[in-house]
């Protein structure tokens, strides 16, 4: 398991005790949501997430060409 994976686990368990049972209100267009904060906690942790694997796949796929 790499280091990121790891600190990726314990922000994300930080996190998600930390702001558990908060709300977030959020207005788009006018449009009032009303949110749980670990659930964007969440959110923001799988895109950064997803970002970070696919830079390793490009890497990989691209180091494999030659």
């Amino acid at each position: 398991m790499n280091k990121f994976s790891i600190l990726a686990s314990i922000l994300t368990l930080i996190f998600g005790f930390t702001f558990y049972g908060e709300k977030v209100e959020l207005n788009i267009l006018g449009t009032s949501y009303l949110v749980a904060a670990e659930v964007i906690c969440f959110g923001l942790w799988l895109m950064f997430t997803l970002i970070f694997w696919s830079i390793r796949m490009k890497k990989f796929l691209s180091g494999n060409e030659a």
